[in-house]
């Protein structure tokens, strides 16, 4: 097993979860200089994930002062609504994997689903996620969804995004919530007063939206290369 972690090049005990007990609630901000990947044809060896989101990993984990680490594992929610065949491609880079809806809704709308998926610097799904480009798998221009880092099982984070999957409204009527979109999302998180909050991120650490002008949503206070674009003050 490699010493640093691949996300960060952090060593693995910094990779963790943290107890957000006394901290700021989330902020939203943008990233001043970001490149997706390209295609890297005739490249020797590729890049799989951009250095600036790496970083965002990286600067975001180290505040973490835990020693009881926990591996950091890195997710996607894609939507398959964006991304045609998505489930085919799913199956066959063997990433875990897991829709967001189950029984009868996972049968008839498997093809139009939000997806977890753990992802894996092994997989060329994984570099495709994060490259801009004409061909049907670079999914970087799609804003296929999003991407978070988290100390939990894939099946301890399905289990706590399948609560938000739908919401209800004043009058008792429930509506399917695409939190897995970047506007909804942002809207969402930065309504929401400080306990909504955490209990909304859950397991889960900084989330950055994939695709042109991704966003950072992230505990609060401190910056690091990014520019705040609103302060999320909790409501």
């Amino acid at each position: 097993m490699e010493d640093d972690d691949f996300w960060t090049d952090l060593p693995r005990a910094a990779s963790e979860e943290a107890s957000f007990d006394t901290v700021p609630g989330l902020v939203v901000e943008d990233v001043e200089e970001f490149e997706p990947l390209d295609a890297q044809f005739g490249s020797a060896e590729q890049v799989i994930v951009p250095s600036w989101l790496r970083n965002v990993l990286r600067d975001e984990l180290v505040k973490s002062k835990d020693e009881a680490a926990s591996p950091l594992h890195i997710y996607a929610i894609l939507d398959a609504a964006k991304v045609p065949g998505l489930p085919e491609m799913l199956e066959q880079s063997s990433l875990e994997c897991a829709c967001l809806f189950q029984g009868q809704s996972e049968e008839n709308m498997r093809d139009v689903s939000p997806w977890l998926v753990r992802l894996s610097p092994e997989s060329s799904l994984t570099r495709n996620v994060f490259t801009a480009g004409d061909a049907p798998w670079h999914l970087w221009d799609r804003a296929p969804g999003i991407v978070f880092g988290s100390g939990a099982d894939m099946t301890a984070v399905r289990r706590h995004l399948r609560r938000f999957t739908r919401v209800q409204d004043r009058r008792g009527k429930w509506f399917m919530f695409r939190f897995w979109e970047a506007d909804y999302l942002l809207a969402y998180v930065m309504a929401l007063a400080r306990k909504k909050q955490a209990d909304f991120m859950g397991p889960m650490r900084v989330i950055v939206t994939i695709g042109p002008g991704p966003r950072i949503v992230r505990w609060g206070e401190e910056s690091y290369g990014v520019s705040s674009s609103s302060s999320g003050e909790a409501t």
